[in-house]
């Protein structure tokens, strides 16, 4: 079974006990912290948006007002007069862009300022009520080639004043109500046809945002906050409609400008910890190194040593822990004893060899179970003429140098001999 190093073992429980659980908190602060701020941008959009909201209701409101207004001073049609009228409105309400005042079939009575082309209004008669009514999406004038849209109400004799009411106006205001850093404010219709933009040239193109997934995803009432992408860029924005307009406003701005502010602390703090748990990591592995490893790696082979049959007591030089110098002094005690055994051990077999070489008489040792002789005396060869070696070679040489007639009573010896070993073990 594989097992690991003190090294791994360390750098495990601190990845368990210490990196990962304060990895995991940073990101829990980090999602605690996105999410509150997105409440917090939600709800400021809200505040935010009704109260545009209320501003575009209110100016378009005051053009449709403006234009009732003008509508009830009209008591005749004197064309000299009635040019008059119209300039005069113009000159008090500079963001309409133009009058038209038609007759109920649609005929072209009266303009001003005066031109010759005149886009075909048809398609605005039916929209007519007797309430000034927005009537048309953002189109470009055919006079002053802005963008603009109309407003028209069927009068009392039954004639009908149409006005252009530019965008420009108000998409200069909606530029101003926001400060530079704050997002951007867009107002379209329904169908994404741009009405205002921090972009003017969008409008004038009428580019359409209908493809954004947070208009695509809108339910006509409320508000609706989310995230999208435009342009390669994603923003977080919240989305309201104005009624009675149709229209819908939108305030958002990049992800990163709402959430890096309270993010980015979160993250030096998690870059922190990171660089302080890996600097006190490898410091923690240098100490753990010098006063554990190197010991330990330093006993280990003493004990190594001491398997070879080498007792040298153990004298490490390196800073070591308490433990390992109490395991060491065991050691040492264990070791000496040891040595104290060999020693008397040496003088035993020594007086044992002295004693066995001197006498007269053969002696022998002897292994049956591998029928090997371990170990004769000297006078082995004298007596039997045979070299000690030749009978550690193959034990049988001793019973061939035997008398025939005499093996048979060293045969029964020898099985007494074992039959004691046996009774014995």
């Amino acid at each position: 079974m594989a097992t690991e190093s003190l090294r791994q073992l360390v750098q495990r429980n601190l990845n368990s006990w210490m990196l990962i659980p304060s990895i995991c908190i940073i990101l829990l602060l980090g999602i605690y912290a996105a999410y509150e701020k997105s409440r917090d941008f939600q709800s400021q959009n809200t505040v935010l948006i009704e109260a545009l909201s209320k501003h575009v209701v209110s100016q378009t409101n005051d053009a449709k007002s403006a234009l009732a207004s003008l509508s009830s001073s009209i008591t005749r049609y004197d064309p000299f007069w009635f040019h008059w009228v119209l300039s005069n409105f113009l000159l008090a309400y500079p963001h309409y862009e133009r009058l038209v005042y038609l007759s109920p079939n649609g005929k072209l009575l009266a303009t001003s300022p005066q031109v010759d082309s005149l886009i075909s209004m048809e398609s605005f008669i039916d929209k007519v009520s007797d309430e000034p009514t927005l009537l048309s999406q953002p189109i470009n004038s055919p006079l002053t080639h802005k963008v603009v849209v109309y407003i028209g109400m069927r009068m009392t004799n039954g004639n009908i004043l149409i006005g252009e009411l530019s965008i420009k106006s108000l998409n200069e205001h909606f530029t101003d109500m926001l400060p530079s850093g704050e997002g951007k404010l867009v107002l379209c219709d329904y169908y994404g046809n741009l009405i205002s933009h921090p972009d003017y040239s969008k409008v004038v193109t009428q580019e359409n945002i209908g493809h954004l997934s947070i208009i695509r995803d809108f339910r006509e009432k409320g508000n609706h906050t989310a995230l999208y992408e435009s342009e390669g860029t994603y923003y977080y924005g919240t989305l309201a409609s104005i009624q009675p307009n149709n229209w819908l406003l939108l305030r958002s701005q990049p992800v990163k400008d709402v959430f890096l502010p309270v993010l980015a602390p979160l993250f030096a703090l998690l870059t922190i910890i990171l660089s302080l748990f890996f600097i006190f990591a490898h410091l923690l592995q240098y100490k753990l190194r010098e006063s554990i490893v190197k010991p330990l790696a330093a006993f280990t082979d003493s004990i190594e040593l001491t398997a070879q049959g080498q007792y040298e007591n153990v004298s490490s030089q390196l800073e070591q822990f308490k433990e390992l110098s109490v395991i060491e002094d065991r050691f040492n005690d264990m070791l000496q004893r040891i040595n104290a055994r060999e020693q008397t051990n040496k003088e035993s077999e020594e007086r044992f060899r002295q004693l066995v070489e001197n006498i007269h008489e053969v002696f022998w040792i002897s292994d049956f179970d591998n029928e090997k002789i371990i170990y004769v005396s000297p006078s082995y060869e004298i007596i039997w003429g045979r070299t000690r070696e030749s009978l550690y070679e193959n034990a049988d040489t001793f019973f061939m140098a035997i008398d025939a007639e005499d093996r048979s009573g060293f045969t029964s010896l020898d099985q007494s001999a074992a039959n004691l070993r046996w009774t014995v073990s």
